[in-house]
Formats: structure tokens, sequence, C-alpha cells
């Protein structure tokens, strides 16, 4: 994906502007993710701009690693709907969660380049890498900037990793 703007999108649940489910190459380069949001004030509402998920082929074939490249992008204004009840939306730019713990599922993220600028959500208003007991993902981050991201919940105002490999 190249050159594109992505501005004002909605989804209910995960990837207000792309929702990627590969165990294969996502490139992403040049774009402006601008104002997208989630509105499900869940723990779905994930990934207000992109939303980065292991795909459904690892079922199949095990082991496999997507790799995702985002290089010489602007993510500004996405936003995760104000959580209620506890509920916990995560990732107002970027969201990478982990497939769950009952597949062995791998993902490759690199960053370059791109900047995050007033995104906002309940947890890691601008990236959010979250990996379980089988689930694994490595992220990269290389000159990026970031400014006036926001945490609802004050935990990870710019960038959240959680490792649950108890």
């Amino acid at each position: 994906i190249e050159n594109t703007t992505f501005n004002q999108n909605y989804s209910k649940a995960r990837g207000g502007a792309l929702d990627t489910k590969t165990s294969g190459i996502v490139n992403v380069s040049n774009c402006v993710f601008y104002q997208n949001y989630t509105t499900d004030a869940s723990s779905d509402g994930c990934g207000a701009g992109v939303n980065l998920e292991y795909g459904n082929t690892v079922d199949k074939y095990p082991g496999l690693r997507g790799l995702v490249n985002i290089s010489d992008c602007r993510f500004e204004g996405n936003y995760t709907t104000v959580p209620t009840d506890g509920f916990d939306p995560r990732g107002g730019a970027v969201s990478i969660p982990s497939a769950g713990d009952s597949r062995e599922n791998y993902i490759d993220v690199r960053i370059d380049r791109c900047s995050f600028k007033d995104n906002r959500a309940r947890q890691a208003g601008a990236i959010r890498c979250w990996t379980g007991k089988k689930a694994d993902a490595s992220l990269f981050i290389n000159s990026c900037s970031f400014e006036g991201n926001h945490s609802y919940a004050n935990n990870g105002l710019c960038i959240f990793i959680y490792d649950s490999k108890e």
C-alpha cells in the first residue's frame, strides 16, 4: 500500500483504517492515517489506525512468520472509543495483538521514519504490542517521532509492550 490517505474511517472492532491478518508480507509506505477510529468500547476496539494480526494460515502451517513494514507514514488523531465499565480498547494508531495462547503465531513489525501525533486509546496512545504464550511479535522502531499521544489509563502513553508468557 503506497501513497494513500486514510481519513476518518472507522470499524466497530479492530483496524479503523487497515486491518491485516497475514502470515505473508505487507508493506505500507508514504501513507497518512488521519482521525480513524474504532467504536467498540471493549478490548476488541484496537488499532484505530492499523491493526496487525497473525494470519489464519498459521493454523494450517504453524511456525510461519508474518512481516509488516511501515515506512514514511503519518499517524495523526486516531483514537479508540473512550472505555466504559473497565473495558480496555488499545493502540490508538497501531495495535499488534496476540492471537491468543492456543496457536503458534509470529509476526515481525518494522516501523521506520513515521510520525505519531495526538493519537489516543485507553492503553498505548500510539503503538501497542502484546504477545502470549504461543504468540510472538518483534517490533523494531527506527527514526520515528512521537508527540501529544495520550493513554486514558496512563500506561503506555506512546508505546506499550506486554509479554504474557508466564
